[in-house]
């Protein structure tokens, strides 16, 4: 390689390195050894040219890594039929001279690496290649199109021809292949890597996971923490693994033909029906198969009509089913499977979590939505697996939608098997089941006590009974977007700058914990959430622009938690703030405003704006905190926006009493901003003249709360004393805020000028 940016001393150190002794040891500052290894298992994949970038540096204390310069060739049209050797030297002959260092530390790292892309969904499986392709296919069609048709080079049907035979076959074939090559270089171990009965996510409280290998050892961790030690040896926080003492059959737990309770009266059940602690005993009952329409059911079930007044049954879209199981050590079993008869939609849940979900139904479908097609097939059992963690020792709930296809539909169907299964094919010693009793960051390692051979580390991240993060359990509930200036010399100290102390706050409203892996803001800021990040139920979440800035003003949270600084701004002004998870699809849509009907305290008084409503894009949904700052990780309290609220604090009874003897009465100190047990000693209402162009008019200047919005103000006139009149529109001439006070100067002044109006008296009328 050849340096284009700076010298070529730190290039030429690590070629040094790398040559020398034991460059694993030597050269790891040098060279990210993970990502080269990363990097090579990408290349060697494919058929792209030698070319490479690669980027590293001395003084930030950078290890070079690698990238893939010019992937032409990558996907060569007719398939692969020279790929790179997974031998190949690689730049600076980096993994030569790094397999025959000697280090065992380097062979399991790279036995690591490869377990971690070419198993449990890795970015190299099969299953997440193809995937991936799919996608980049799908944003080339419309350009490829067109672009065909312009060039009369490849036709459409040609291109697809090739995709597919990339999707269907070259990929899927490609991951084993190179896995056989990897073995066959001895890069991958024989021992295997323990294969877990779930390989992380949610489990239920009570459930555990098993593991499955070729030895008779494996040691675990629920730290994080490597079961082995760097040079071979065994970690001392590593436990080791119980065997079960039998394998178990696989086992029939539910077949066709029996009872299971049905809901079928159109209502909306929400989400509390798929609950394990539902009452269901006024439903009826039944065997399976059940439904209408068909000569094959066992139970015949009933629709209502929704729409009585048009012609013919509009039936109800959504059937509902419930059924006790009982499991006794579900662990045991490697995983079951679902064998799920519907017509038209399905979802299906075990002890309230969903497990299955059918093409056919939207993941936002409510009690009145309608499956988007027909089944593919109405007389086939389609399987779904199961993790054996979903189920627990002891009775278990299964919980099923179906919904129709349309309002005319003349049937629907519904039945469903459980079948714990056992596989064999990862080994065929299985541990005891490993419990969690929370949020647990789990590896482990097969170990050959005849060869002292450790398998390649198996890691993933289990947490408790959570649920993915959706519309219904999560709400943007503090909003920050114009904190007050800084004026502590500890904040000045970190910044002067008043954005740099704006937050977002976000609250788990549900009684589950909730995953936030693959949330991320895509529109007004942006952030993206941390893979396992647990909110627990009814605790907040808290993304600061600035950390330092943040820690200065408001200290460390005492409750919730920061999750990190967002990037970009928050607008004065207002703008939409988007929130989304993997799929693309949108968990909260708001745009917010600095005007009413938004809280317009939030504009700059200090105060921030939390939700206290039902509506995240409602405006009246929103209101101004009551402290200066808001309550960032904490229980929010709205700013009190009603006089009835202010007497219950202040201990009023009368609107007219003036327990401060100032003059002005309850009423009258609310409108105004004023507190009632301390005596006003300046004037709340004074008149005057202003100028506008040539001419002076007569003016009024009065207070006003900043937060109040059920007192209307009117300026009225009169010639007597005696009879006023309410002028209907007078000119705003300016607003003066007092942050300190929470109250705001309001001058307004008469159309007329002096010398057209008549002596006259003015007054400010205040109004309930």
């Amino acid at each position: 390689g050849s340096s284009y940016n700076g010298t070529a001393d730190f290039w030429n150190e690590t070629r040094s390195l790398l040559s020398g002794p034991d460059p694993f040891l030597n050269a790891s500052k040098h060279i990210d050894i993970a990502n080269v290894i990363d990097f090579m298992l990408l290349w060697t994949s494919g058929e792209c040219e030698s070319e490479f970038r690669s980027f590293g540096s001395r003084s930030q204390e950078v290890p070079f890594k690698f990238m893939i310069r010019d992937p032409d060739g990558f996907l060569p049209r007719g398939g692969w039929s020279s790929p790179h050797p997974v031998t190949h030297n690689g730049p600076l002959r980096a993994m030569t001279e790094l397999r025959t260092g000697g280090n065992p530390d380097y062979n399991i790292l790279l036995a690591d690496r490869i377990h971690k892309h070419y198993f449990n969904n890795g970015a190299m499986t099969a299953e997440a290649s193809t995937e991936r392709l799919r996608k980049r296919f799908e944003e080339m069609r419309p350009g490829f199109a067109a672009e065909a048709r312009r060039w009369n080079f490849l036709t459409v049907r040609s291109w697809e021809s090739y995709v597919n035979s990339w999707l269907n076959t070259q990929l899927p074939r490609r991951s084993a292949s190179t896995m056989q090559q990897l073995r066959q270089a001895g890069m991958y171990p024989d021992v295997l890597a323990p294969a877990l009965s779930q390989h992380g996510g949610s489990i239920p409280a009570g459930g555990g996971v098993t593991m499955t290998t070729n030895t008779t050892t494996i040691y675990y961790t629920t730290d994080g923490s490597d079961p082995r030690l760097s040079g071979g040896g065994i970690s001392p926080t590593a436990i080791n693994a119980t065997f079960a003492n039998d394998t178990r059959e696989p086992e029939d737990f539910v077949i066709t033909g029996e009872t299971w309770k049905y809901l079928d009266d159109g209502s909306d059940q929400g989400t509390t029906w798929r609950s394990v602690t539902y009452d269901d005993s006024a439903w009826a009952s039944g065997p399976s198969q059940l439904g209408y329409g068909e000569t094959s059911v066992l139970t015949t079930i009933g629709f209502i009509d929704t729409d009585p007044d048009t012609r013919g049954n509009q039936k109800n879209a959504t059937t509902y089913f419930r059924k006790k199981v009982a499991i006794e050590k579900p662990a045991d079993f490697s995983n079951f499977a679902i064998g799920l008869r519907y017509d038209d939609g399905a979802a299906i849940y075990v002890n309230g979590i969903e497990v299955a979900r059918t093409a056919t139904l939207p993941v936002d479908a409510k009690f009145d939505t309608f499956a988007t097609g027909r089944t593919p097939d109405e007389n086939t059992y389609f399987e779904y697996p199961v993790p054996s963690s979903r189920f627990i020792d002891g009775e278990n709930t299964i919980a099923v939608e179906i919904h129709n296809q349309s309002a005319g539909s003349s049937d629907i169907r519904f039945d469903l098997t459980l079948r714990g299964e056992i596989d064999l094919t990862n080994g065929s010693n299985i541990t005891e089941s490993v419990m969690f009793d929370g949020p647990t960051e789990f590896k482990a390692r097969s170990f050959d006590r005849t060869s002292n051979e450790w398998s390649p580390l198996t890691s993933t991240f289990f947490s408790l009974d959570t649920v993915p993060a959706a519309a219904t359990n999560l709400v943007i509930s503090e909003i920050h977007y114009r904190p007050a200036d800084p004026t502590s010399a500890k904040e000045l100290a970190v910044s002067s700058d008043r954005d740099d102390f704006e937050f977002i706050e976000l609250l788990n409203t549900s009684s589950q914990p909730i995953d936030l892996s693959g949330v991320y803001f895509n529109e007004g800021i942006s952030f993206f959430f941390a893979d396992n990040t647990i909110l627990e139920p009814n605790r907040r979440l808290v993304l600061v622009r600035d950390l330092e800035a943040f820690t200065a003003r408001y200290g460390n949270l005492t409750q919730g938690k920061i999750a990190g600084e967002f990037g970009g701004r928050l607008s004065n002004d207002g703008e939409q703030l988007i929130l989304s998870k993997s799929g693309a699809i949108e968990l909260i849509n708001l745009t917010y405003n600095d005007q009413a009907p938004w809280p317009i305290q939030a504009d700059g008084n200090g105060n921030s704006m939390i939700f206290t409503g039902n509506v995240q894009a409602q405006a009246t949904s929103w209101s101004a905190h009551a402290a200066i700052g808001g309550a960032p990780g904490m229980p929010d309290t709205a700013l009190s926006s009603g006089y009835e609220d202010w007497k219950t604090v202040n201990g009023i009874t009368d609107d007219l009493s003036d327990s401060d003897r100032d003059g002005l009465s309850a009423l009258a100190e609310y409108a105004t901003g004023n507190n009632p047990n301390i005596a006003n000693p300046a004037p709340v209402i004074t008149l005057g003249l202003v100028t506008a162009g040539a001419n002076d008019f007569f003016s009024i200047t009065y207070q006003q709360g900043l937060n109040i919005s059920d007192i209307l103000f009117e300026i009225q006139e009169s010639s007597d004393l005696e009879n006023w009149k309410t002028i209907p529109a007078p000119i705003l001439v300016e607003e003066k805020v007092d942050p300190t006070t929470q109250t705001k100067k309001v001058t307004r002044r008469l159309s007329n000028s002096v010398n057209q109006e008549p002596k006259k008296f003015l007054r400010v009328r205040m109004v309930r």
